[in-house]
Formats: C-alpha cells, structure tokens, sequence
C-alpha cells in the first residue's frame, strides 16, 4: 500500500514537471503584444525600451497551431542595416551593430528554423548623396554592399535560401547585383501554395553619376506590373501571394498596380522596409484590408532616445490558414547619450494577417 502511494505521488511530479516545462517553453516563445516590452538594463542607470506603437489592429494571440491544417514555414524579413563607415548608429560600430544582427537571427533560427530569408535592401549606403558620398560612389573599388555579402550574409544559415533586393541606397544594374548577391533586382520565391513576388521600386536611376552632397539616391519607380503579373500567372497553384519590396508608395504607383490590390483576393499582405519603422498598417476596405508591415531597421531611425529604440527585424509565421507576423528585438547593446543599454530579446508585437 505504502509503495503503491509513492508511485502515485512520483506519477503526479513528473506530471507537473513536464507540464511547467511546456508551460515555460510556450512563455518563451510567445510574442508580446504592443506595449507590454521587457526591461532594459544598462551599465550606468536603467530604462524600460518601448517600441513605436502599430497602427491597425494589431493582435496577440496564443497561437493554437493544430487548429490550423497544412504546412508550416517560418520566413524572416529584414531591411535598412546600412552597413557603413560613414556613421556608428547608438554609439556602436558597424562590425558591432551587424554581429548583433547575425547573432539575433541565429538565434531565433535555433529556436524556430527558417525556411525563407529576404532581405528588403539598404545593406549598404553605396550610393549615398550626403557626407561626402557613400563608399561605392567615391572609390568604386570599395562596395560595402560586398563586404556585407561576404561578412555577414555570409554567417547566416546556409541551407535557408536569401534573397537580398536592393534599396534606394544601392542603384546597381541588374548585372552587377547578381554578382554581389547571387539573385536579380526583380525576384520570386514558392512555398508551398504560398508566392512571394518581391519587385524592385528603384530600378528608375541604376547607377548614376555621382554629382555629390545634395543627391540623395534613386527615386521611387512604379513596380513593374509586367514581371508581377507574369509571376501570379506561372504560379496559379498558389493559394498565397506577398507583395514584398524595399518600399511600397501607393501614392506613387500606377492604376494597375493598385487595382491588383484591390481585385485580387490571393494578396495576404505587403512587407516593406525603408521608413526604418515596423508598423503594422491596414490600408483600408479600397484595398481588401490588408496590411502594410514595415520590417523596421538596424541603423538609424531620427529618435536618439532609450525608449525608441528598435533595432529588430519581422518574420512571418505560415500554418496553413493562419499567418501571422512578429517584430523581434534581438539582444544588443547601443548607447544614449554616452550611456550604455542592454536589450534583452523581446517581441514587440504580432499582427494576425489570415485566419
């Protein structure tokens, strides 16, 4: 009888046990929503690090993933590192600043893999039209663009396919952009049922002349409609469709392009960089409602402050129905004012896109 009852109670411990610890796991990995940020520490005082605020309507949900049927993809999205000698973003070097950046995805790779990485462009600042011009206008022997590629693109999982677009800062031809990144200025990519169109929007001035100060980089063009409806016609079995770009002015965009937005119902949402921002954005009924999520940054964004900052990058979650997209702030250390933070890993928000 007496045995009988310690087994009853070791039962009922390792019960518990393995219940805490699925407890634990989830609590890890579960974004937080908008607002609700873990606090920074740093070497000379302290201060909690809030997140700009998403617009729409951003949710948190406790992502029950066997409600969901088909297959999973776990893909990041990132933008805007500016890897350049010309300034150290926070205090913090640029070899710094992208070790934190590599360190971060690794990390979120280890805890859930990736099986898509797109990179939305500024990698560099290349053809910078302040400061004296960026590296690649003033000694074209010099592309930061490549020292990217080959420092820290190079570090990422080898096996997850990278797509690397080009932003208002690299106005590279086509030709060149391959042989830095390996893939063109207009790209593609198939999960599953799910297509990822990933169009140039700044294809209007590719490697100009450097006239300097007072020549900020290319101007915005129209996507190119014809490679994006060429894309969605090769792929009718995909069920799924992102518009994914360095950055998306609808005010600046032909009737064409906005009318796909408006009819076609595939569209799950658009992802841009380039305003250094991570708002989640609803575009409105005219537009079937669909999101705008900014990818935020790794450099500079006008706000010097402790509380702003945001160095992070978004990923997006794919369970067959459902998506859903997180911005993550990876661990990192940057400087205000000659005072030192430390950010732990937090998850500044998750925008459910489709369910």
């Amino acid at each position: 009888m007496r045995l009988k009852r310690i087994l009853l109670i070791a039962q009922a411990l390792v019960v518990l046990f393995g219940l805490t610890c699925t407890v634990a796991s989830c609590r890890e990995l579960l974004p937080q929503s908008e607002g609700e940020t873990q606090k920074s520490t740093e070497t000379q005082g302290s201060t909690e690090s809030q997140p700009n605020e998403t617009d729409g309507d951003s949710q948190t949900e406790s992502g029950k993933a066997d409600e969901y049927e088909g297959e999973r993809y776990h893909i990041l999205i990132t933008s805007d590192m500016h890897y350049t000698e010309l300034s150290a973003y926070y205090g913090t070097d640029r070899d710094t600043r992208l070790q934190y950046w590599v360190d971060g995805i690794l990390a979120e790779h280890q805890r859930d893999p990736f099986d898509l990485i797109i990179i939305l462009g500024d990698v560099s600042l290349d053809y910078w039209g302040w400061n004296g011009g960026g590296s690649y206008q003033r000694k074209p022997s010099v592309s930061d663009t490549k020292l990217f590629m080959e420092r820290y693109a190079s570090q990422l999982p080898e096996e997850v396919p990278m797509l690397v677009l080009p932003g208002n800062h690299e106005l590279y031809t086509n030709e060149k952009w391959k042989e830095l990144t390996g893939n063109d200025r207009n790209e593609s990519f198939v999960l599953g049922d799910n297509l990822f169109i990933i169009p140039d929007s700044y294809s209007g001035a590719v490697d100009p002349k450097y006239e300097g100060g007072g020549k900020n980089d290319g101007p915005y063009k129209a996507v190119d409609m014809e490679f994006i409806r060429g894309e969605i016609d090769k792929h009718p079995e995909c069920n799924n469709i992102y518009l994914v770009s360095h950055h998306f002015d609808l005010s600046q965009e032909s009737k064409e392009f906005k009318n796909l937005l408006k009819t076609e119902s595939r569209i799950v949402g658009l992802f841009s960089g380039h305003t250094h921002s991570y708002k989640a954005k609803k575009l409105g009924s005219e537009y079937n409602s669909i999101y705008q999520l900014q990818t935020g940054n790794f450099a500079d964004y006008g706000d010097k402050t402790a509380e702003s900052f945001s160095w992070g990058f978004r990923d997006l979650i794919i369970e067959g129905k459902k998506v859903t997209s997180t911005y993550i702030i990876p661990n990192c250390s940057y400087y205000v004012d000659g005072v030192k933070y430390t950010v732990e890993r937090k998850y500044a928000d998750i925008t459910l896109l489709r369910y």
